[in-house]
Protein backbone atom coordinates (compact mmCIF):
# COMPACT_ATOMS: atom_id res chain seq x y z
CA UNK A 1 0.00 0.00 0.00
CA UNK A 2 1.31 3.51 -1.14
CA UNK A 3 1.47 6.47 1.44
CA UNK A 4 -1.26 8.33 -1.02
CA UNK A 5 -3.29 5.13 -0.66
CA UNK A 6 -3.32 5.35 3.31
CA UNK A 7 -4.31 9.16 3.27
CA UNK A 8 -7.47 8.28 1.65
CA UNK A 9 -8.51 5.39 3.78
CA UNK A 10 -7.43 2.47 1.82
CA UNK A 11 -7.95 -0.48 3.83
CA UNK A 12 -5.00 -3.01 4.26
CA UNK A 13 -6.11 -6.21 2.47
CA UNK A 14 -5.98 -9.31 4.17
CA UNK A 15 -2.79 -11.70 4.64
CA UNK A 16 -3.37 -15.05 4.70
CA UNK A 17 -2.09 -16.59 8.05
CA UNK A 18 1.40 -17.92 8.28
CA UNK A 19 1.88 -21.60 9.31
CA UNK A 20 3.63 -22.08 12.65
CA UNK A 21 6.96 -23.84 12.23
CA UNK A 22 7.36 -27.31 13.75
CA UNK A 23 9.39 -25.82 16.45
CA UNK A 24 6.87 -23.61 17.61
CA UNK A 25 3.65 -25.75 17.39
CA UNK A 26 1.67 -27.11 20.42
CA UNK A 27 1.95 -30.51 19.80
CA UNK A 28 5.98 -30.20 19.88
CA UNK A 29 6.38 -28.26 22.54
CA UNK A 30 3.90 -30.59 24.43
CA UNK A 31 5.60 -33.58 23.35
CA UNK A 32 9.44 -32.12 24.43
CA UNK A 33 7.87 -30.93 27.76
CA UNK A 34 7.27 -34.60 28.18
CA UNK A 35 10.39 -35.97 26.91
CA UNK A 36 12.48 -33.40 29.47
CA UNK A 37 10.19 -34.59 32.13
CA UNK A 38 10.59 -38.35 31.47
CA UNK A 39 14.84 -37.97 30.97
CA UNK A 40 14.76 -36.34 34.03
CA UNK A 41 12.77 -38.78 36.04
CA UNK A 42 14.52 -41.84 34.58
CA UNK A 43 17.99 -40.69 35.63
CA UNK A 44 16.53 -39.71 38.81
CA UNK A 45 14.82 -43.31 39.55
CA UNK A 46 18.22 -44.75 38.05
CA UNK A 47 20.12 -43.21 40.80
CA UNK A 48 17.41 -43.37 43.33
CA UNK A 49 14.37 -45.47 43.55
CA UNK A 50 12.04 -44.23 46.15
CA UNK A 51 11.10 -47.35 48.44
CA UNK A 52 12.28 -46.25 52.02
CA UNK A 53 8.60 -44.47 52.08
CA UNK A 54 5.99 -46.73 53.25
CA UNK A 55 3.30 -45.89 50.67
CA UNK A 56 5.96 -46.22 47.94
CA UNK A 57 7.14 -49.42 49.13
CA UNK A 58 3.75 -51.01 50.08
CA UNK A 59 2.73 -50.21 46.34
CA UNK A 60 5.32 -51.34 44.42
CA UNK A 61 5.01 -54.85 46.88
CA UNK A 62 1.46 -54.73 45.44
CA UNK A 63 2.72 -54.41 41.85
CA UNK A 64 4.66 -57.27 42.03
CA UNK A 65 2.26 -59.74 43.68
CA UNK A 66 0.09 -58.82 40.57
CA UNK A 67 2.94 -59.82 38.74
CA UNK A 68 3.67 -62.74 40.10
CA UNK A 69 -0.11 -63.69 40.17
CA UNK A 70 -0.05 -62.82 36.06
CA UNK A 71 2.99 -64.85 35.67
CA UNK A 72 1.53 -67.61 37.26
CA UNK A 73 -1.70 -67.42 35.15
CA UNK A 74 0.24 -67.08 31.92
CA UNK A 75 2.54 -70.25 32.96
CA UNK A 76 0.33 -72.70 34.37
CA UNK A 77 -1.69 -75.02 32.80
CA UNK A 78 -5.21 -73.88 32.91
CA UNK A 79 -7.93 -73.82 30.13
CA UNK A 80 -8.92 -70.83 28.72
CA UNK A 81 -11.75 -70.01 30.28
CA UNK A 82 -10.51 -70.57 34.14
CA UNK A 83 -7.52 -68.12 32.64
CA UNK A 84 -10.29 -65.76 31.87
CA UNK A 85 -11.85 -65.76 35.01
CA UNK A 86 -8.28 -65.98 36.89
CA UNK A 87 -7.91 -62.32 35.44
CA UNK A 88 -11.60 -60.91 36.13
CA UNK A 89 -10.76 -62.00 39.67
CA UNK A 90 -7.38 -60.40 39.98
CA UNK A 91 -8.87 -57.09 38.57
CA UNK A 92 -12.28 -57.01 40.68
CA UNK A 93 -10.84 -58.46 44.06
CA UNK A 94 -9.59 -56.00 46.29
CA UNK A 95 -8.57 -58.01 48.77
CA UNK A 96 -5.00 -57.88 46.78
CA UNK A 97 -5.08 -54.19 47.45
CA UNK A 98 -5.67 -54.87 51.37
CA UNK A 99 -9.48 -53.71 50.55
CA UNK A 100 -8.09 -49.64 50.00
CA UNK A 101 -7.03 -48.85 46.85
CA UNK A 102 -8.40 -50.33 43.37
CA UNK A 103 -6.36 -52.68 41.22
CA UNK A 104 -5.92 -50.56 38.31
CA UNK A 105 -2.83 -48.44 39.31
CA UNK A 106 -0.56 -51.64 40.20
CA UNK A 107 -2.11 -53.88 37.39
CA UNK A 108 -1.08 -51.81 34.69
CA UNK A 109 2.97 -51.79 35.28
CA UNK A 110 2.37 -55.56 35.93
CA UNK A 111 1.43 -56.31 32.67
CA UNK A 112 3.72 -54.32 30.36
CA UNK A 113 6.65 -55.96 33.21
CA UNK A 114 5.78 -59.66 31.88
CA UNK A 115 8.15 -58.61 28.81
CA UNK A 116 10.89 -56.18 30.34
CA UNK A 117 10.88 -58.02 33.38
CA UNK A 118 10.06 -56.72 36.80
CA UNK A 119 12.25 -53.32 38.07
CA UNK A 120 10.89 -50.85 40.17
CA UNK A 121 12.42 -48.13 37.79
CA UNK A 122 10.46 -49.65 34.80
CA UNK A 123 7.20 -50.00 37.32
CA UNK A 124 7.66 -46.00 38.28
CA UNK A 125 8.71 -44.79 35.00
CA UNK A 126 4.97 -45.26 34.17
CA UNK A 127 3.81 -42.37 35.77
CA UNK A 128 4.73 -40.70 32.68
CA UNK A 129 0.95 -41.90 30.73
CA UNK A 130 -0.59 -39.45 33.48
CA UNK A 131 1.84 -37.09 33.28
CA UNK A 132 1.01 -36.62 29.42
CA UNK A 133 -2.35 -36.65 30.43
CA UNK A 134 -2.04 -34.13 33.02
CA UNK A 135 0.29 -31.78 30.82
CA UNK A 136 -2.38 -32.21 27.93
CA UNK A 137 -5.39 -31.65 29.81
CA UNK A 138 -3.89 -27.91 31.47
CA UNK A 139 -3.19 -27.35 27.51
CA UNK A 140 -6.70 -27.84 26.24
CA UNK A 141 -8.28 -26.00 29.95
CA UNK A 142 -6.11 -22.93 28.89
CA UNK A 143 -7.11 -22.85 25.16
CA UNK A 144 -10.67 -23.48 26.07
CA UNK A 145 -10.85 -20.50 28.82
CA UNK A 146 -8.17 -17.86 27.07
CA UNK A 147 -5.92 -19.26 23.59
CA UNK A 148 -3.65 -21.71 23.01
CA UNK A 149 -1.11 -19.71 24.23
CA UNK A 150 -2.09 -19.50 27.72
CA UNK A 151 -2.88 -23.19 28.10
CA UNK A 152 1.22 -23.61 26.56
CA UNK A 153 2.28 -21.45 29.61
CA UNK A 154 -0.47 -23.90 31.88
CA UNK A 155 1.02 -26.73 30.59
CA UNK A 156 4.86 -26.09 31.04
CA UNK A 157 4.11 -24.02 34.16
CA UNK A 158 2.02 -27.07 35.98
CA UNK A 159 4.38 -29.45 34.63
CA UNK A 160 7.33 -27.80 36.28
CA UNK A 161 5.32 -27.32 39.78
CA UNK A 162 8.16 -28.85 42.34
CA UNK A 163 5.16 -31.41 43.74
CA UNK A 164 4.07 -32.29 40.48
CA UNK A 165 7.83 -33.54 39.89
CA UNK A 166 8.55 -34.81 42.90
CA UNK A 167 4.99 -36.90 43.36
CA UNK A 168 5.67 -38.35 39.85
CA UNK A 169 8.82 -39.91 40.96
CA UNK A 170 7.38 -42.29 43.73
CA UNK A 171 5.18 -44.50 43.16
CA UNK A 172 1.82 -44.49 44.90
CA UNK A 173 -2.04 -43.27 43.33
CA UNK A 174 -1.77 -39.79 44.17
CA UNK A 175 -0.26 -39.12 40.42
CA UNK A 176 -2.79 -41.14 38.81
CA UNK A 177 -5.44 -39.15 40.77
CA UNK A 178 -3.80 -35.43 39.56
CA UNK A 179 -3.94 -36.74 36.35
CA UNK A 180 -7.82 -37.55 36.08
CA UNK A 181 -8.58 -34.79 37.64
CA UNK A 182 -7.77 -32.40 35.40
CA UNK A 183 -8.62 -34.91 32.42
CA UNK A 184 -11.97 -34.99 33.78
CA UNK A 185 -12.69 -30.86 34.27
CA UNK A 186 -11.32 -30.50 30.87
CA UNK A 187 -13.76 -32.62 29.28
CA UNK A 188 -16.13 -31.19 31.69
CA UNK A 189 -15.47 -27.69 30.89
CA UNK A 190 -15.28 -28.21 27.12
CA UNK A 191 -18.55 -29.83 27.43
CA UNK A 192 -19.80 -26.11 27.73
CA UNK A 193 -22.35 -27.10 30.76
CA UNK A 194 -23.20 -29.96 29.04
CA UNK A 195 -24.58 -28.77 25.50
CA UNK A 196 -21.85 -30.71 23.63
CA UNK A 197 -23.36 -34.28 23.98
CA UNK A 198 -19.62 -35.40 22.76
CA UNK A 199 -17.47 -33.83 26.04
CA UNK A 200 -20.17 -34.85 28.32
CA UNK A 201 -19.90 -38.36 27.47
CA UNK A 202 -16.29 -38.04 27.67
CA UNK A 203 -16.88 -36.28 31.15
CA UNK A 204 -18.53 -39.25 32.32
CA UNK A 205 -16.32 -41.76 30.84
CA UNK A 206 -12.79 -39.89 32.47
CA UNK A 207 -14.15 -39.15 35.80
CA UNK A 208 -15.43 -42.70 36.07
CA UNK A 209 -12.27 -44.54 34.71
CA UNK A 210 -10.13 -42.68 37.56
CA UNK A 211 -12.04 -44.28 40.03
CA UNK A 212 -10.47 -47.68 39.68
CA UNK A 213 -7.08 -45.65 40.20
CA UNK A 214 -8.02 -43.70 43.09
CA UNK A 215 -11.72 -43.45 45.04
CA UNK A 216 -10.19 -39.80 46.21
CA UNK A 217 -10.92 -38.65 42.55
CA UNK A 218 -14.65 -38.48 42.89
CA UNK A 219 -13.75 -35.58 46.04
CA UNK A 220 -12.34 -33.22 43.27
CA UNK A 221 -14.26 -33.38 40.98
CA UNK A 222 -17.84 -33.76 42.27
CA UNK A 223 -17.43 -30.03 43.20
CA UNK A 224 -17.14 -28.61 39.98
CA UNK A 225 -19.96 -31.27 38.88
CA UNK A 226 -22.46 -30.05 40.95
CA UNK A 227 -21.61 -26.36 40.01
CA UNK A 228 -22.29 -27.57 35.74
CA UNK A 229 -25.20 -29.24 37.16
CA UNK A 230 -27.18 -27.13 39.65
CA UNK A 231 -27.12 -23.92 36.93
CA UNK A 232 -28.26 -26.12 34.27
CA UNK A 233 -31.03 -27.69 36.44
CA UNK A 234 -32.04 -24.16 37.32
CA UNK A 235 -31.96 -23.00 33.85
CA UNK A 236 -34.16 -25.76 32.95
CA UNK A 237 -37.07 -24.32 35.20
CA UNK A 238 -36.96 -20.98 34.53
CA UNK A 239 -39.79 -20.21 31.69
CA UNK A 240 -37.53 -19.54 28.03
CA UNK A 241 -38.98 -19.48 24.47
CA UNK A 242 -40.38 -22.69 22.97
CA UNK A 243 -37.64 -22.84 20.10
CA UNK A 244 -34.91 -23.50 23.87
CA UNK A 245 -37.05 -26.23 24.57
CA UNK A 246 -35.27 -28.39 22.25
CA UNK A 247 -32.25 -27.28 23.78
CA UNK A 248 -33.11 -27.65 27.08
CA UNK A 249 -33.86 -31.14 26.83
CA UNK A 250 -30.76 -31.75 24.61
CA UNK A 251 -29.01 -30.57 27.52
CA UNK A 252 -30.95 -33.05 30.52
CA UNK A 253 -30.22 -35.77 28.01
CA UNK A 254 -26.61 -35.00 28.10
CA UNK A 255 -26.06 -34.30 31.66
CA UNK A 256 -28.19 -37.80 32.11
CA UNK A 257 -25.64 -39.43 30.20
CA UNK A 258 -22.36 -38.24 31.46
CA UNK A 259 -23.77 -39.34 35.07
CA UNK A 260 -25.14 -42.51 34.11
CA UNK A 261 -21.75 -43.16 32.69
CA UNK A 262 -19.73 -42.19 35.73
CA UNK A 263 -22.04 -44.31 37.92
CA UNK A 264 -21.95 -46.97 35.58
CA UNK A 265 -17.81 -47.36 35.05
CA UNK A 266 -17.38 -46.74 38.76
CA UNK A 267 -19.78 -49.39 39.49
CA UNK A 268 -18.48 -51.66 37.54
CA UNK A 269 -14.91 -51.88 39.61
CA UNK A 270 -16.68 -50.38 42.68
CA UNK A 271 -20.36 -52.79 43.38
CA UNK A 272 -18.47 -56.40 43.45
CA UNK A 273 -16.57 -54.91 46.22
CA UNK A 274 -18.83 -52.48 48.08
CA UNK A 275 -18.97 -54.10 50.95
CA UNK A 276 -15.57 -53.64 51.48
CA UNK A 277 -15.94 -49.49 51.36
CA UNK A 278 -17.07 -48.87 54.87
CA UNK A 279 -14.24 -48.27 57.36
CA UNK A 280 -12.09 -50.62 55.40
CA UNK A 281 -8.30 -48.68 56.35
CA UNK A 282 -6.80 -51.05 57.75
CA UNK A 283 -3.94 -52.42 55.26
CA UNK A 284 -2.79 -55.87 55.23
CA UNK A 285 0.51 -57.42 56.02
CA UNK A 286 1.03 -59.57 52.98
CA UNK A 287 2.41 -57.15 50.81
CA UNK A 288 5.16 -56.10 53.33
CA UNK A 289 6.09 -59.92 53.35
CA UNK A 290 7.19 -59.75 49.61
CA UNK A 291 9.28 -56.91 49.66
CA UNK A 292 11.78 -58.16 52.63
CA UNK A 293 13.59 -60.05 50.56
CA UNK A 294 14.80 -56.56 48.72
Amino acid sequence: MTIDQFRHGAQIPPQKAERCPLLFSAAFLLISVIVFHSICNYIYLSKCVCLYHRDCLQHMSITLLFHDRLLHIGNGAFPFFQKLTMIWNLITDWNLTSRVYPNFFHLIPAIYTLWTGFDPVLVTMSNMIYYAILVWSVYRIGTVCQSRGTGLLAAVLVSFFPDIYGVSTKWTPDFPCIAFVALSLCFLIQSDFFRSRKYSLLFGFSAGLGIPFRFQVVIFVIGSFAHSATRLIGALFTQGAARDRGEKRRVAVNLFSALTLWILIAGFFMFPNFSFLPGQRNRAPAPFEISKGW
